[in-house]
């Protein structure tokens, strides 16, 4: 019985949750963001209930690692990004 009134429980607020999620997710999406802002949005996303995001992952660490990837993207573009020439036979 437990197992059907928890199963119940979330079914009933499963739209409730998402609700949340997609208000905060359009909250996200409202304005532009410096890098930090991105992670710590990331890190604490917060939706509610089943569709909530956490992390223990340290936010310098995160923050260093994107840092550099997008110099690497700047100095280094992908060789996929570039476009390609039609060969011609």
């Amino acid at each position: 019985m437990s197992k059907f009134l928890k199963s119940l429980s979330r079914t009933l607020r499963q739209p409730f949750n998402s609700l949340y999620a997609q208000r905060r997710l359009k909250q996200y999406h409202s304005k532009q963001r410096s890098l930090e802002e991105v992670i710590d949005w990331a890190m604490k996303f917060r939706g509610g209930g089943y569709m909530t995001v956490n992390t223990l992952q340290i936010p310098a660490e995160i923050t260093q690692l994107a840092q550099a990837v997008a110099g690497d993207q700047i100095q280094k573009p992908s060789s996929r990004s570039a476009p390609r020439e039609a060969a011609h036979c």
